[in-house]
């Protein structure tokens, strides 16, 4: 809906239905090991997006909008994956609940200065109701598992986006560009003092802690060089990411958090068109290949985790991806 030449409104609601069943047969719950469960609900989500035109190539731009974040099957099913370095299994008491409700708000400036160049900048929050965190059980296995640990979860951040072309052919169509996002976060939670739940328990000496999983820094960089030389088209990508030290499962009892170090990622694609049909692509996937790692918080300083299999493994690398790929069209 216009309101005038500046203002733009976009009033919505969406239904969803909800329904997850699960059914779980396993030895080591007792009596609770053979269960089938079911979560069912439907929701009335609203949303509204506002946008306000400067000029031709500015816009300030306003949304707000509930949604809700449904439980993996992962998350519920109580069978335990193990990693390199974890044992992580599911917790059918997330079913009480079923679901977790999320408000978004978002303010964003935006200039599209070329068809093809932006700047942004936004700042943003999000209010997570029974938030969903992986915890790290007071056990001699050192099993994680997922538990509902508090009434909500506060997101507060600021999102900057940068796309700026290099060099442009006489179309001043892109040939090389570099592209830059960055977000800094802050996030926090309360957390309930002991949770028993019907088939787990924990508990927090803390009364809140920041959300798990969630990087206060993320940046993401990339360079794309696409010119023409007559049928030969290709398009080469660097493509860089990098997420800052973040809790990978809080600590119950007396146990501290268990962090995951930050970890950079490089990644080099090359795709080559050759006419209409024959198209030959390369790609090398982390080329930087960092060494993944883990230490707890304790009151004596940082530890690095052993792996809960016993084998000593405190950290590894995930070595290089190289792909190649052949693709002709008849």
């Amino acid at each position: 809906m216009k309101v005038g030449k500046k203002w733009l409104f976009v009033p919505g609601i969406r239904l969803e239905s909800f329904q997850q069943d699960i059914a779980f047969k396993v030895i080591n719950l007792g009596n609770q090991g053979e269960n089938a469960i079911s979560s069912y609900k439907n929701f009335f989500l609203p949303s509204l997006n506002i946008k306000y035109t400067l000029n031709d190539d500015q816009n300030i731009r306003f949304s707000a909008s509930q949604t809700v974040s449904i439980p993996e099957f992962k998350e519920v099913a109580p069978f335990v994956y193990e990693d390199i370095s974890t044992r992580i299994g599911g917790n059918p008491d997330l079913l009480d609940k079923g679901y977790s409700k999320i408000l978004n708000i978002d303010l964003k400036y935006e200039w599209f200065y070329s068809k093809s160049e932006i700047i942004s900048m936004s700042i943003f929050t999000k209010e997570i109701n029974d938030p969903v965190n992986l915890v790290v059980g007071a056990d001699a296995t050192g099993t994680q598992r997922y538990f509902r640990t508090g009434d909500k979860a506060n997101v507060y951040g600021v999102e900057v986006e940068l796309r700026k072309n290099i060099l442009t052919n006489t179309n001043d169509e892109s040939k090389l560009s570099l592209g830059f996002n960055a977000t800094y976060m802050k996030t926090k939670q309360d957390l309930y003092s002991s949770i028993d739940g019907e088939y787990y328990d924990v508990s927090f000496e803390k009364s809140e802690d920041e959300l798990q999983g969630a990087s206060p820094l993320i940046l993401n960089a990339d360079i794309n060089y696409s010119p023409t030389f007559g049928n030969y088209k290709p398009i080469a990508n660097l493509v860089f990411s990098y997420f800052s030290d973040r809790i990978d499962a809080l600590g119950s009892g007396q146990l501290g958090n268990v962090i995951e170090k930050g970890v950079p990622t490089l990644d080099f694609i090359w795709k080559n068109s050759f006419g209409e049909n024959l198209e030959i692509n390369l790609s090398v996937k982390n080329l930087l290949n960092p060494t993944i790692e883990y230490f707890r918080e304790t009151t004596l300083g940082d530890i690095s985790v052993n792996s809960a299999n016993g084998k000593g493994v405190t950290d590894y690398k995930r070595g290089m991806d190289l792909g190649l790929q052949l693709k002709y069209k008849f």
